[in-house]
């Protein structure tokens, strides 16, 4: 018996090159673009001559699905709110699938329904009055604010792990809007890095090699649309109608490493978390945003180090909303004062990291002491005053302390 489970899930990647508009019969050859995801393939053949969508449902329950990206907006603005299609089954079961659109203009959530057949094999027309959808999940239990949608799903074998045949044809309703507008986007990718590869694990960047077997975009029921797109000739990660969207990568030791490094561009967000996850623990960073140009971040893992495992790091999330791109994600070690530099400095500092005093040896009393933030700000100037500094007042990071020309790196605790 199929498997009830409730509500849905994410809106994925439209990969399509082409697109198509309602309604859809599967004569067209635009039809055929439908994607399969979450180990759905979708094929189109013939039914007694008539073309028909043809899914073979994946494994992954949360997933199961086709995709079609549009050219044209399907309005949910108007009073003609309801969808049908025809839908086959040759299990004499109980099939509950899930019917959604989204992909809205202006980031709205996506909307879907449920429907289930009546337990017999053979075709069965559906009819969806869309005035009682609901929001895709996370945001199911909020009110639906009817908008434009770009994008058809369909779910099937829902919520069950077993894989099944089933077809679909003649998907109508609704009213078509306006032609579907190209997203704003950067006219070129973010500056290249110039850390070397040695000093850096690279998740996501055109200049260094990347950890193999990432996962951009992990089955977490977000609504997030994520795509790779390329600009300039270097590939960035497309975040359209973010809510949260995580990463996936192998599992890492960065505790040797000083910072996290962040690239993004966005036209309309307003307010973005960066995560940090080990297993069990996750924390954020705020991201300053700033739009219409590429924003470079460099993120001191000290930010993270008191919640996250940072011997054991295996995911980033991303909350916030809007359209947003990203590039050089990657974590990296300061190396500008190394070792050596330090032993024949005459300066000194300890404990390191400090969390209320600084000790300062080589220096004499009243020298003045430099301390800049990693932007490169001078967040405090003081003399020295019995051998020490007071760095109590400094919020936790990395800092730059500079004391009689020579230049070394605490962390604030």
């Amino acid at each position: 018996m199929k498997k009830l489970f409730t509500l849905c899930f994410i809106l994925s990647l439209s990969i399509s090159m082409f697109s198509q508009s309602l309604p859809i019969d599967f004569d067209d050859a635009l039809d055929n673009n439908f994607v399969g995801n979450g180990g759905s393939v979708f094929s189109v053949i013939s039914d007694g001559g008539d073309a028909v969508g043809q899914i073979i449902g994946g494994t992954d329950e949360w997933n199961s699905r086709i995709d079609l990206a549009l050219d044209t907006y399907i309005d949910m603005t108007t009073a003609n709110k309801t969808f049908t299609f025809d839908f086959y089954t040759s299990e004499a079961v109980a099939m509950t699938g899930l019917f959604q659109i989204g992909n809205e203009k202006d980031g709205g959530f996506p909307i879907e329904m449920q429907f289930t057949t009546d337990g017999t094999s053979g075709w069965h027309t559906i009819s969806l009055d869309f005035t009682g959808a609901a929001n895709g999940w996370p945001n199911h239990e909020q009110p639906v604010v009817y908008g434009q949608y770009a994008q058809v799903s369909v779910f099937t074998n829902f919520g069950d792990t077993g894989t099944s045949t089933y077809y679909v044809d003649d998907i109508a309703g609704a009213v078509n809007g306006g032609p579907i507008q190209a997203d704003p986007a950067p006219e070129a990718g973010a500056s290249a890095p110039t850390h070397l590869q040695e000093n850096v694990i690279s998740v996501f960047s055109n200049t260094y090699t990347d950890l193999e077997g990432t996962n951009f975009n992990p089955a977490w029921n977000q609504n997030t649309q994520v795509s790779t797109i390329d600009v300039g000739g270097n590939s960035i990660l497309k975040y359209k109608g973010l809510n949260y969207q995580g990463t996936e990568y192998a599992n890492q030791d960065v505790s040797g490493y000083d910072f996290l490094h962040v690239d993004f561009w966005t036209s309309n967000s307003t307010a973005l978390d960066f995560y940090l996850i080990s297993p069990g623990a996750e924390t954020n960073y705020t991201l300053p945003v700033s739009l219409d140009t590429w924003v470079s971040v460099d993120i001191p893992l000290s930010t993270y180090e008191s919640v996250v495992d940072l011997t054991n790091v295996f995911q980033f999330k991303v909350t916030g909303d809007g359209l947003v791109y990203f590039d050089n994600l990657y974590f990296w070690k300061d190396v500008s004062t190394s070792v050596s530099d330090m032993e024949v400095s005459a300066i000194k500092l300890y404990p390191n990291p400090a969390s209320d005093v600084v000790n300062v040896q080589g220096a004499e009393e009243g020298d003045l002491v430099e301390i800049y933030s990693v932007s490169g700000s001078l967040v405090k100037a003081v003399p020295v005053q019995g051998a020490a500094v007071s760095v109590a007042d400094l919020a936790q990071g990395v800092y730059f302390v500079k004391v009689n020309g020579t230049t070394i790196k605490i962390v604030k605790k």
